[in-house]
C-alpha cells in the first residue's frame, strides 16, 4: 500500500537534508546528499561538453532517487509505494511528486552547500 507524505519542511530546514545518508545505487556507495551533489557537480565539471544530464551516473533514475529520499524524510511532498521483495527488503514500485518542487528544493540544497 502506498503512502502520501506531506512536505516540505520549513525552508530554513531544507539545508538539513544535505546530511541525510543513503545508498546510491548508481555510484555503489553510501553517501550524504551533500557528497552526492558534490559528485554530480564534479562529474559535470570533469565531463564538460560530454556531460549527459539524463545519465550522469549511468542511469536515468538519479532525480527520482533523490526525490524518494526527500519525500521519505519529509523535505518534499509526494506519494511512495513499496513492495516487499523479501523479509526486510523492499523496492519502490510507484513514486509521484511535483517536479517543480524537486527543482526548487534541489536549487535550495545546492545554494546551501
Amino acid at each position: 500500500m502506498g503512502k502520501y507524505k506531506e512536505g516540505p519542511k520549513a525552508e530554513s530546514e531544507i539545508k538539513n537534508a544535505l546530511d541525510i545518508r543513503f545508498e546510491c545505487f548508481d555510484l555503489g556507495e553510501e553517501l550524504t546528499v551533500r557528497e552526492w551533489l558534490k559528485t554530480l557537480l564534479r562529474t559535470l565539471w570533469e565531463e564538460d561538453e560530454g556531460f549527459n544530464s539524463k545519465y550522469p551516473f549511468g542511469s536515468d533514475g538519479w532525480k527520482s532517487e533523490i526525490a524518494e529520499l526527500l519525500i521519505d524524510n519529509g523535505y518534499m511532498a509526494g506519494y511512495l509505494e513499496r513492495k516487499e521483495t523479501e523479509p526486510g527488503v523492499s523496492e519502490l514500485v510507484e513514486l509521484e511528486y511535483d517536479e517543480k518542487d524537486l527543482e526548487r528544493i534541489g536549487i535550495a540544497l545546492i545554494d546551501a552547500l
